[in-house]
């Protein structure tokens, strides 16, 4: 039996304003790797630039822009 492949769904982005939840893909870090290699990834960008604010970022995460003063709204509804 062949064991699966973690997915390939991260890449590391860089915080430019988390109040207007802007962040930008970080060179170097952009190129989809699993979780593992993603949160090795994000420690050895906080080693190299502690002065910037870093994410794990999942790219088959999309999500939807809120009004002001509105709650986001779930992306995933569960069945009952």
């Amino acid at each position: 039996m062949k064991t699966q492949e973690p997915e390939r769904v991260w890449i590391i982005q860089r915080c430019i304003d988390a109040w207007t939840n802007h962040y930008e893909d970080w060179p170097g870090y952009c190129e989809p790797m699993n979780r593992e290699d993603m949160m090795a990834a994000l420690k050895a960008c906080d080693d190299k630039w502690p002065a910037y604010e870093f994410r794990g970022h999942n790219i088959n995460y999309a999500s939807q822009p809120c009004k002001r003063g509105e709650y986001p709204k779930p992306l995933l509804h569960q069945s009952r």
